[in-house]
């Protein structure tokens, strides 16, 4: 039930923010992509391991904001975190949504074409493995849900490939609060803007 409710409030946040904002993106401005990132850490006897795969919607592009614009995104994703402290595991599996990913596309009237820094807003629903300190060899099992926070930024390679370095965390959930700065990479699946410019023998007056 809570599974349905994230992806419906995620096909209904594009319209509503975008309404919000006063902007209506045009059809040809909106865009599907791919998201995969990860990390990896170890110091002393604790070690661990995030991924999380996904799929953004941008909701508008080049929302005013005085002398600079805004890029509004909604992403839906997926992320199992395992952790290894003194050879006992802790594993979290989470379904979220960032109901707000606000990228800096403008800034002083000047176009950021290739560096983007953002910030992001929404909210996670985890399942927690943990094991029980008082008693040896037991696991304890929860689950909660929790708005989240985060800031990153963004690098473009391509019209389709970029790199993104992000730190994110669980706003509630005391000692159990989840948090961690991830590297990752995002593919545009279409929707694209496609490279300004023609191929040879392609121009206008071949």
């Amino acid at each position: 039930m809570k599974r349905t409710i994230l992806l419906l409030a995620a096909a209904l946040a594009c319209p509503a923010a975008a309404a919000a904002a006063g902007t209506l993106p045009e059809p040809g401005a909106r865009s599907v992509s791919l998201t995969l990132d990860g990390s990896f850490d170890k110091y002393g006897n604790t070690r661990s391991e995030d991924l999380r795969a996904g799929l953004e919607f941008e909701c508008a592009s080049a929302l005013k904001l005085g002398r600079s614009a805004l890029d509004w995104n909604v992403e839906f994703y997926y992320s199992y975190s395992r952790s290894v402290t003194d050879g006992r595991p802790t594993k979290a599996v989470s379904e979220g949504l960032d109901l707000a990913k606000l990228l800096l596309s403008g800034w002083g009237g000047e176009e950021l074409g290739t560096v983007k820094p953002y910030l992001l807003a929404g909210v996670e629903l985890t399942w927690l493995k943990e094991p029980d300190e008082e008693e040896p060899g037991r696991y304890i099992s929860s689950r909660f849900l929790s708005p989240t926070a985060g800031a990153g930024v963004e690098v473009k390679l391509n019209h389709r490939l970029s790199l993104s370095a992000e730190y994110r965390q669980n706003l509630t959930g005391g000692d159990r609060r989840i948090s961690g700065m991830t590297l990752g990479l995002n593919y545009a699946i279409f929707g694209a803007e496609e490279e300004e410019g023609t191929s040879p023998g392609n121009g206008p007056d071949d």
